[in-house]
């Protein structure tokens, strides 16, 4: 039986500074809707391994002895957050990654370069993380950030999206009907206005619409294999995943095994990582919006969110994973999806949800144990291109909508638009050039910089005092 708590009081938990340490059984329950979801949201997880593959360049008898692995460990790791406070689901950079993974390849045809490139980047994205996350200096680095310069870098990760999709040997190539009807349905259940109005009075279609990009994928997957036989059939095996074989892991794919990445790929990184960074902050204020918007529904109970706890564990997570598992996804804050699908429940009152901790530990939880089920993991294996595929494609529709959102005059949209043209076109050192020398040649007009100048003054006090309520909720 968990902690009772006070009402309108945060769920009680162990405190470590910044940090509020929560067990299961102690300070939450488990709850079956997410346990059942958890199982199921691995069809996600799998893009990762097609994503790594096509990076590090595996053979297929390293897929099971590194990629299923490398999922587990990964999965593992997002418990950090919702166990030592931070109220989300953790996920990838996702909108970064085509980016990311277009830099590595380009830098060299042998994959223990590429390997050692993620490492390096992977490495800066936990330093930057772990120092703004310290220091509260995020917020602040952001904010001063062009706005044209924000649109940009995200609209060039949609532009890269699409490509590295519809290229001549892209994703979509490998299974277009299932990739291309799997992206209609997530599109149309997460995205189509009539839908979201339809599931407020239709509780299976609210259900159905909260798993996020699951639907999408058990339909694509269906199609691919039973229809047009894109998909191979599985392989089911039985027992956990392999758990000895992570010595050859160790051995050829961490930086013990292939060594310290050098100098010029530290270099390279740079650019990537503050664009991942950039990418990244967004799911800071996005988590931050969300979790106050559930507490306005639910007054029982107390969530508060820390941006620079949220730093610190996403910087720990990607400092991890770069020494024993390199991750060309990264490690972000936020996945969107699986903390919406929380929230939306959370929202519904304490009778179905006493805590919003336990169900977000629980998804989690049970997500982290299929990952290590041989059976599940072995089903959904061929799935990891339709995964990896339908992925990107969402995230490109996100990428878009967000991007636009941020370009406001016709400068900032011009600018917007040729940074991150260049940007996909050209990669990430001349993508942030062409932005710069843009800012410095066209510039703002008085009236669009006079309102740029005061959103970002505005910016960077909200997030002043939101480091204050942060050191005062402590």
């Amino acid at each position: 039986m968990a902690i009772q708590r006070e009402f309108g009081a945060e769920q009680p938990s162990i405190p470590l500074g910044i940090f509020r340490l929560r067990l299961p059984f102690v300070h939450y329950r488990l709850e079956l809707p997410e346990a059942i979801q958890g199982l199921f949201i691995i069809t996600v997880s799998m893009g990762a391994i097609a994503a790594n593959e096509q990076v590090y360049g595996l053979p297929t008898d390293d897929f099971y002895q590194y990629g299923i692995l490398m999922v587990s460990i990964n999965t593992f790791l997002y418990l950090l957050h919702p166990t030592f406070g931070d109220p989300v689901f953790p996920g990838w950079i996702t909108p970064a990654m085509p980016l990311v993974i277009a830099w590595s390849l380009g830098l060299s045809d042998d994959p223990v370069v590429r390997l050692q490139s993620i490492i390096a980047l992977q490495l800066e994205m936990a330093i930057i993380f772990l120092f703004l996350g310290i220091t509260g200096l995020g917020g602040q680095f952001v904010a001063r950030v062009p706005k044209f310069m924000k649109g940009g870098i995200v609209l060039g990760s949609g532009f890269s999206a699409v490509t590295s999709c519809f290229k001549a040997d892209g994703y979509v190539a490998t299974a277009p009907i299932a990739i291309i009807v799997s992206t209609a349905i997530c599109y149309l259940l997460m995205n189509a206005d009539w839908v979201a109005r339809a599931a407020k009075n239709n509780k299976v279609l609210a259900w159905i619409k909260s798993l996020g990009m699951t639907p999408g994928l058990v339909v694509g997957y269906i199609i691919g294999y039973f229809i047009t036989k894109e998909i191979a059939a599985p392989e089911i095996q039985g027992g956990i995943i392999p758990w000895g074989g992570y010595a050859h892991n160790l051995a050829h794919y961490t930086i013990f095994g292939v060594g310290f990445p050098p100098a010029f790929l530290w270099i390279s990184a740079i650019p990537v990582c503050l664009m991942a960074y950039i990418i990244a902050y967004g799911d800071f204020v996005l988590a931050k919006q969300v979790a106050e918007n559930a507490g306005k529904l639910r007054p029982d109970e107390k969530i508060v969110f820390n941006a620079n706890r949220s730093h610190c564990i996403a910087g720990t997570r990607n400092l991890l994973m770069a020494l024993f598992a390199p991750y060309s996804p990264l490690s972000g804050p936020l996945y969107a999806g699986g903390t919406f699908c929380v929230y939306e429940r959370y929202k519904t009152g304490p009778e179905a949800m006493p805590s919003f901790w336990g169900d977000m530990l629980t998804f989690i939880i049970f997500n982290w144990i299929a990952t290590m089920l041989y059976p599940l993991m072995s089903f959904f294996a061929p799935v990891r291109v339709l995964g990896l595929g339908t992925t990107i494609m969402v995230q490109a529709y996100g990428c878009g909508y967000v991007a636009l959102g941020l370009l406001d005059s016709d400068e900032e949209k011009a600018m917007g638009f040729i940074t991150g043209a260049i940007l996909c076109l050209k990669g990430a050192v001349w993508g942030l050039a062409t932005g710069f020398i843009l800012y410095f040649l066209v510039g703002y007009s008085k009236e669009t910089r006079a309102r740029c100048k005061a959103e970002m003054e505005a910016e960077i006090a909200a997030d002043k005092q939101f480091a204050l309520e942060s050191k005062a909720a402590k």
